[in-house]
């Protein structure tokens, strides 16, 4: 049993003492939270820019897109009004080309009466 008891505080004792030179000095755990806080100072600067970055950007986007929208609309509104320009023009080019059918046909007629006339009026 005495053993036993003396084994056990060897072991107790050991891990006192590496208990005592594994830790960190008081230092370097004071710097290591030094640049943390720091660290996290920067980072909360960072999340406040891009904040005020974002809210200036979409100020912006919204501008972008209200005049975007301006642009589709009055763009959309002129095509409208091509369109029915361009179907006025297939309108009086379908009924020129008519015309000129019509005209082709009274001067094939006219052409046929003429070589039908006596050729001596042709010549007065």
């Amino acid at each position: 049993m005495r053993k036993l008891q003396v084994i056990t505080l060897g072991v107790l004792v050991v891990f006192v003492f590496a208990l005592a030179g594994c830790g960190v000095s008081e230092d370097e755990h004071e710097k290591t939270v030094a640049e943390l806080e720091e660290v996290k100072a920067e980072l909360a600067e960072a999340k406040a820019e891009i904040a005020e970055l974002s809210r200036g950007a979409g100020a912006d986007l919204e501008d972008k897109v209200s005049e975007a929208q301006a642009k589709a609309k009055e763009l959309g509104e002129k095509l409208s009004s091509m369109t029915t320009e361009n179907e006025k023009l297939k309108g009086q080019v379908d009924k020129l080309k008519e015309l000129v059918e019509e005209y082709k046909k009274k001067i094939e007629e006219f052409g046929g009466k003429v070589k039908d006339m006596p050729s001596d009026l042709l010549n007065r």
